[in-house]
């Protein structure tokens, strides 16, 4: 079996992980979440409202530029249920492509002395 279709087969075997399961799951509460798209909507407006003020706007309009209903939008979507499960299922699923990429490289440079709890010290990654 050739590269490509050895990372075929681990592509195929990590949809069927834990972590990526969570991740299709909060994706698609993320992608549901109706008013969660709204403010960020209003978010990205708010912030492109800042950046032409700060960019073309006279030193006065500067000063008076505000954050604040920026940070309040930023606050509204980050208290999102959806928004903070996608948050924590993407940086699981993260994790582990992290993990899956440092046992590759180790196996790459001939670090792989076989997994067991007394050379974690050589890896770290395998929850022992």
């Amino acid at each position: 079996m050739d590269v490509t279709e050895l990372a075929k087969t681990l592509g195929e075997a990590l949809t069927h992980t834990e972590q990526y399961k969570n991740y299709i799951y909060a994706k698609s509460l993320y992608e549901a979440d109706t008013e969660l798209e709204q403010l960020i909507e209003a978010y990205n407006m708010e912030k492109l409202r800042i950046d032409i003020v700060n960019n073309q706007g006279s030193e006065e309009d500067k000063k008076e530029n505000s954050t604040d209903r920026l940070n309040q939008l930023y606050q509204q979507i980050m208290s999102r249920d959806a928004m903070l499960k996608y948050g924590q299922a993407h940086e699981e699923l993260g994790k582990l492509m992290d993990d899956v990429n440092s046992i590759i490289l180790q196996a790459m440079n001939g670090n792989d002395e076989g997994c067991t709890p007394d050379k974690c010290a050589n890896c770290g990654h395998c929850n022992h």
